[in-house]
């Protein structure tokens, strides 16, 4: 008879869920508030592109910056329980799916909210931004289990 794996950690399911809802959540916001606040006449000055800017808008600038910036320290700071040396295909998949999905929940609210056609097609849109949360999230993540199990990490009390 085969035993089943059972985790020897009671937060590890918990610590996959934040993953994947953090993935989604980071994916699904930004791509929901660039199509509803660039459908919105309010938000003009926001959404316009700027010649200074190479053409980009305020708001994709914005996006571009704070964007990974959050995404980055937030999985860094969940990520200092979280053991990648045994877990690290469960943690690229749980980030791949997340901004993937995210994506997708991300254009249904636009669409539900009127930012977009109903009839989307949104393309290989949700493989590239499930790619974006695995690349990044999966950096954040080694780098916070590399200053928590290392020399370097413990003495400065990160």
């Amino acid at each position: 008879m085969t035993e089943k794996s059972v985790s020897k950690n009671p937060n590890e399911h918990t610590s996959n869920f934040i993953i994947f809802v953090v993935a989604m959540f980071f994916s699904g916001l930004d791509i929901f508030l660039v199509r509803v606040l660039a459908s919105q006449s309010a938000f003009a000055p926001l959404t316009s592109g700027i010649g200074i800017l190479g053409g980009l808008s305020p708001l994709t600038i914005l996006s571009y910056l704070f964007y990974p910036i959050i995404f980055f320290v937030v999985l860094y700071l969940v990520g200092r329980e979280i053991d990648m040396a045994k877990r690290y295909r469960t943690v690229g998949l749980l980030l791949f799916l997340g901004g993937a999905s995210g994506n997708l929940v991300g254009t249904l609210f636009g669409v539900y909210y009127g930012a977009t056609a109903p009839n989307f097609s949104p393309g290989l849109e949700p493989v590239f931004a499930g790619l974006f949360a695995f690349f990044s999230g999966f950096s954040a993540l080694t780098l916070s289990y590399l200053a928590a199990t290392s020399d370097i990490g413990t003495a400065r009390g990160l």
